[in-house]
């Protein structure tokens, strides 16, 4: 999805990486920080999306640590929510196509109610007609 992205944005991606394997609240967080090297930008019940400082998307296993790429729409989400979360990414969201409409189900916010992440749009806020 990511073919190149800047030397600034790896570097901060690194910086940020390396907070959250220190600093996380979140032991799930720190765990796939440490183990990947990589940002942490998703966390669930099936492991963690995180954010290389190529700005690639891979998924970590917290039971097993396999690391795989996961399909489309979770690269989709994680980088839509690296972009939310963390402002100095914002470059990293994807790109909205030209066919595309405002998601109706999350009002274009890439959420739901309760912080959750569109599943309709996978957190971008738009969708394709």
């Amino acid at each position: 999805m990511r073919s190149r992205i800047s030397v600034e944005i790896g570097e901060t991606i690194r910086r940020l990486a390396a907070e959250a394997a220190r600093n996380s609240e979140s032991s799930a967080i720190r765990q796939a920080a440490q183990a990947t090297g990589a940002l942490p930008v998703h966390a669930d019940m099936g492991g963690a999306l995180v954010v290389t400082a190529e700005g690639d998307v891979i998924q970590y296993d917290f039971e097993t640590g396999a690391t795989t790429r996961p399909d489309e729409n979770w690269k989709v989400l994680g980088l839509a929510k690296a972009a939310r979360r963390f402002p100095e990414l914002r470059n990293l969201a994807p790109e909205k196509p030209t066919d595309a409409v405002r998601c109706r189900s999350c009002a274009g916010a890439g959420t739901m109610p309760g912080n959750t992440d569109c599943a309709t749009c996978w957190g971008t806020g738009w969708i394709r007609k």
